[in-house]
């Protein structure tokens, strides 16, 4: 659900956007450079957050709650989770070392 709100969100930022802008530059390529995009993201930008208040419901808070057996099972996976990371970085390590050329 969260993708397709955003997307929409998204859409219509860009329609916005773009009619406004297109105005100014009639008939070429409205974001003819990386520039020009970065120009109008920034003058847009209080735009997209008043779009995304708009478009977004009011949440909830939703206490965490685990029973002991569960809170031992996240516990386990949480430890795993680090430990593959630490492996990860060790591997890395190995094969950058490896790859380095004399």
């Amino acid at each position: 659900m969260a993708v397709v709100v955003g997307a929409a969100m998204l859409g219509r930022f860009a329609a916005e956007v773009t009619g406004i802008h297109a105005k100014e530059v009639a008939g070429e390529d409205l974001f003819q450079s990386q520039a020009k995009a970065d120009e109008v993201s920034m003058s847009e930008k209080e735009r997209l957050w008043e779009i995304m208040v708009e478009m977004t419901q009011a949440g909830r808070k939703i206490d965490p709650a685990a029973n002991p057996r569960d809170k031992r099972l996240l516990e386990a996976k949480y430890q795993i989770f680090l430990e593959s990371i630490e492996t990860q970085r060790r591997w890395r390590e190995k094969m950058e070392q490896a790859a380095k050329t004399d």
